[in-house]
């Protein structure tokens, strides 16, 4: 069986969401103070957004750096429930190249 090893999460918090280039800061700075002077790049990132205006500009700063990213609008997270969930994980597991399914034949 495959064991992969999964890391606390980082929380980065901003004061504006909708401003460009704070969130870009934020994210190289993290990126940069690795404790081992390796360049860190997150597996994947996670998104709570208060405005569902700025989910362009989020995706499209993940996009350049590479990182596969799950944006969630707070409009979703009021009606959130089980199926929601899952459904978010097999996004996410999805963009980290994960199988959706697996199967197993005799």
């Amino acid at each position: 069986m495959l064991k992969i090893r999964v890391e606390e999460p980082y929380f980065l918090e901003v004061e504006t969401e909708n401003d460009y280039a704070e969130v870009k800061n934020r994210l190289l700075h993290y990126m940069m103070e690795s404790p081992n002077s390796h360049f860190r790049h997150p597996k994947v990132v996670v998104v709570v957004l208060g405005n569902e205006n700025n989910y362009r500009m989020y995706k499209e700063l993940f996009h350049e750096f590479k990182i596969p990213s799950q944006v969630i609008t707070t409009r979703n997270g009021f009606k959130f429930n089980m199926s929601k969930a899952s459904n978010i994980l097999r996004q996410i597991n999805s963009k980290i190249e994960g199988d959706l399914f697996h199967l197993q034949f005799p």
